[in-house]
Protein backbone atom coordinates (compact mmCIF):
# COMPACT_ATOMS: atom_id res chain seq x y z
CA UNK A 1 0.00 0.00 0.00
CA UNK A 2 2.81 2.40 0.88
CA UNK A 3 4.55 1.91 -2.48
CA UNK A 4 1.26 2.48 -4.35
CA UNK A 5 0.68 5.69 -2.39
CA UNK A 6 4.25 6.85 -3.12
CA UNK A 7 3.77 6.04 -6.81
CA UNK A 8 0.49 8.01 -6.88
CA UNK A 9 2.07 11.02 -5.17
CA UNK A 10 5.01 10.93 -7.61
CA UNK A 11 2.69 10.82 -10.65
CA UNK A 12 0.58 13.65 -9.27
CA UNK A 13 3.71 15.74 -8.64
CA UNK A 14 4.95 15.13 -12.18
CA UNK A 15 1.55 16.09 -13.60
CA UNK A 16 1.55 19.34 -11.59
CA UNK A 17 5.12 20.10 -12.73
CA UNK A 18 4.12 19.44 -16.35
CA UNK A 19 1.14 21.78 -15.97
CA UNK A 20 3.43 24.49 -14.57
CA UNK A 21 5.86 24.08 -17.47
CA UNK A 22 2.97 24.27 -19.94
CA UNK A 23 1.73 27.51 -18.36
CA UNK A 24 5.24 29.03 -18.47
CA UNK A 25 5.66 28.03 -22.11
CA UNK A 26 2.27 29.48 -23.00
CA UNK A 27 3.38 32.80 -21.46
CA UNK A 28 6.71 32.70 -23.34
CA UNK A 29 4.89 32.02 -26.62
CA UNK A 30 2.39 34.83 -25.95
CA UNK A 31 5.26 37.28 -25.39
CA UNK A 32 7.02 36.19 -28.55
CA UNK A 33 3.77 36.51 -30.52
CA UNK A 34 3.29 40.07 -29.20
CA UNK A 35 6.81 40.94 -30.41
CA UNK A 36 6.01 39.34 -33.78
CA UNK A 37 2.93 41.57 -34.06
CA UNK A 38 4.92 44.65 -33.01
CA UNK A 39 7.40 43.88 -35.77
CA UNK A 40 4.65 44.30 -38.35
CA UNK A 41 3.16 47.39 -36.72
CA UNK A 42 6.57 49.10 -36.51
CA UNK A 43 7.98 47.64 -39.76
CA UNK A 44 10.87 46.08 -37.87
CA UNK A 45 11.77 42.99 -39.85
CA UNK A 46 14.55 42.06 -37.41
CA UNK A 47 12.00 41.79 -34.59
CA UNK A 48 9.97 39.30 -36.63
CA UNK A 49 13.01 37.33 -37.83
CA UNK A 50 14.29 37.05 -34.25
CA UNK A 51 11.16 35.05 -33.32
CA UNK A 52 12.56 32.17 -35.47
CA UNK A 53 15.54 29.94 -34.76
CA UNK A 54 18.44 30.02 -37.22
CA UNK A 55 17.22 26.79 -38.87
CA UNK A 56 13.59 27.89 -38.83
CA UNK A 57 11.20 27.56 -41.76
CA UNK A 58 7.92 29.10 -42.86
CA UNK A 59 5.66 26.73 -44.74
CA UNK A 60 3.20 29.06 -46.44
CA UNK A 61 0.54 27.85 -48.86
CA UNK A 62 1.27 27.57 -52.58
CA UNK A 63 5.06 27.95 -52.35
CA UNK A 64 8.17 26.05 -51.30
CA UNK A 65 9.31 26.28 -47.67
CA UNK A 66 11.10 29.51 -46.78
CA UNK A 67 14.18 28.83 -44.70
CA UNK A 68 16.81 30.70 -42.75
CA UNK A 69 16.93 34.29 -41.53
CA UNK A 70 17.41 35.79 -45.01
CA UNK A 71 14.42 33.92 -46.44
CA UNK A 72 12.24 34.82 -43.46
CA UNK A 73 13.31 38.48 -43.77
CA UNK A 74 12.36 38.48 -47.48
CA UNK A 75 8.99 36.85 -46.66
CA UNK A 76 8.25 39.49 -44.01
CA UNK A 77 9.23 42.33 -46.34
CA UNK A 78 7.05 40.85 -49.09
CA UNK A 79 4.07 40.77 -46.74
CA UNK A 80 4.69 44.37 -45.76
CA UNK A 81 4.91 45.40 -49.42
CA UNK A 82 1.54 43.70 -49.97
CA UNK A 83 -0.05 45.87 -47.30
CA UNK A 84 0.16 43.82 -44.09
CA UNK A 85 0.51 46.23 -41.18
CA UNK A 86 -0.84 44.18 -38.32
CA UNK A 87 -0.67 40.48 -37.48
CA UNK A 88 -2.95 39.39 -34.66
CA UNK A 89 -2.04 35.94 -33.33
CA UNK A 90 -4.29 34.10 -30.87
CA UNK A 91 -2.97 30.90 -29.36
CA UNK A 92 -5.74 28.35 -28.86
CA UNK A 93 -3.64 25.46 -27.58
CA UNK A 94 -0.07 24.63 -26.52
CA UNK A 95 0.61 20.90 -26.46
CA UNK A 96 3.10 18.11 -26.97
CA UNK A 97 6.04 19.31 -24.87
CA UNK A 98 8.76 16.81 -25.65
CA UNK A 99 12.31 17.70 -24.68
CA UNK A 100 13.32 20.72 -26.76
CA UNK A 101 10.09 21.00 -28.78
CA UNK A 102 6.52 22.11 -28.14
CA UNK A 103 3.58 22.80 -30.47
CA UNK A 104 1.30 25.81 -30.68
CA UNK A 105 -2.07 25.89 -32.43
CA UNK A 106 -3.77 29.18 -33.12
CA UNK A 107 -5.69 31.64 -35.22
CA UNK A 108 -4.34 34.65 -37.09
CA UNK A 109 -5.75 37.79 -38.64
CA UNK A 110 -3.75 40.08 -40.94
CA UNK A 111 -4.84 43.70 -41.35
CA UNK A 112 -3.92 46.63 -43.55
CA UNK A 113 -3.09 50.19 -42.46
CA UNK A 114 -6.81 51.03 -42.16
CA UNK A 115 -7.42 48.04 -39.89
CA UNK A 116 -9.28 46.13 -42.61
CA UNK A 117 -8.84 42.36 -42.59
CA UNK A 118 -6.64 41.12 -45.44
CA UNK A 119 -6.58 37.49 -44.35
CA UNK A 120 -7.56 35.25 -41.47
CA UNK A 121 -6.85 31.62 -40.82
CA UNK A 122 -5.19 29.06 -38.59
CA UNK A 123 -1.63 28.02 -37.87
CA UNK A 124 0.57 25.45 -36.22
CA UNK A 125 4.02 26.39 -34.93
CA UNK A 126 6.61 23.94 -33.69
CA UNK A 127 8.74 25.77 -31.12
CA UNK A 128 12.33 24.77 -30.44
CA UNK A 129 14.30 25.43 -27.27
CA UNK A 130 17.57 27.13 -28.25
CA UNK A 131 20.43 28.86 -26.42
CA UNK A 132 18.50 32.09 -27.04
CA UNK A 133 15.24 30.71 -25.60
CA UNK A 134 12.17 29.30 -27.31
CA UNK A 135 12.06 30.12 -31.02
CA UNK A 136 9.80 29.19 -33.91
CA UNK A 137 11.22 26.16 -35.73
CA UNK A 138 8.39 25.35 -38.16
CA UNK A 139 5.59 27.78 -38.96
CA UNK A 140 2.74 26.53 -41.15
CA UNK A 141 -0.48 28.38 -41.81
CA UNK A 142 -3.41 28.54 -44.17
CA UNK A 143 -6.29 30.86 -44.81
CA UNK A 144 -9.93 30.49 -43.91
CA UNK A 145 -10.89 32.78 -46.80
CA UNK A 146 -12.18 31.02 -49.89
CA UNK A 147 -9.99 31.25 -53.01
CA UNK A 148 -13.03 32.41 -54.97
CA UNK A 149 -13.11 35.78 -53.18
Amino acid sequence: MTSFLSFSITLNGQAQQGKGNQEKLTAVIARSNRLFSEGFEQHQAALVVDRYCSDGAIMAPNMPAITGPEGIMAFFNGGYEHGIRKADLRTTKVFGLSGDFVNEEGLYELKDEKGQTIDQGKYIVVWKKTKKGWKMYRDIFNTNISASK
